[in-house]
Order: structure tokens, then C-alpha cells, then sequence
């Protein structure tokens, strides 16, 4: 995958851009028609845009927010309404980090 001929795949079966770098220098690598999007190039949009994006720095809470989100992601999947599912989100990060405040 990591190769312009990898990254033909990721884009043209996945649907997705690659973690290979050097393909967004071609400019046309990813002005490819989308048919659910009536043909417009959406990975180009996306491509485009990769480098721009500023990342948020990591935080001690990441990792107790993200498995409070999968729990509450499970629950919709077992019936729980997303109501319910956004009150055990909450209380599960409440449970595990403590010291945030509302």
C-alpha cells in the first residue's frame, strides 16, 4: 500500500485516500467521479484538504472518552435509544475520569 500502485487500490476499491504521500503530488490521482456523488471527484475534496487539517493534540482522556462513545454505540446497536445511549456516555466518563467537571 505503500506505492502509487498500492494506493490504486485503497482509492479505487476502499474508496479512500492512501497514507502514501507522495501520490497527492499528482493532482489528478484523486479526480476520480464518484457515481453515488453524481460524478463529482469527492476523494480529490478529501485529498485536498489532508494536509490542511490541524491536529488536536492527544489528552490523558481520549482513550476513556472514546470507549465511553463505543459503549454508548453498542447500546444503539442493542436498543437502547440515543437518548439513553448520549446519558451512558456521560456517566461512564464521569465514572472513569473523576476529576472533569460539567
Amino acid at each position: 500500500m505503500f506505492s502509487k500502485e498500492g494506493a490504486k487500490p485503497v482509492r479505487d476499491i476502499i474508496g479512500y485516500i492512501s497514507a502514501y504521500k507522495p501520490v497527492y503530488d499528482d493532482k489528478e490521482f484523486y479526480n476520480t467521479p464518484d457515481e453515488f456523488f453524481a460524478g463529482q471527484p469527492l476523494l480529490k475534496t478529501f485529498a485536498d484538504l489532508a494536509f490542511k487539517v490541524q491536529a488536536r493534540p492527544l489528552n490523558q482522556y481520549d482513550n476513556v472518552i472514546n470507549d465511553a462513545v463505543t459503549l454508548g454505540l453498542k447500546g444503539l446497536t442493542s436498543g437502547l435509544s440515543s437518548d439513553d445511549a448520549v446519558k451512558a456516555v456521560i456517566e461512564e466518563v464521569k465514572r472513569k475520569a473523576t476529576d472533569l467537571t460539567e
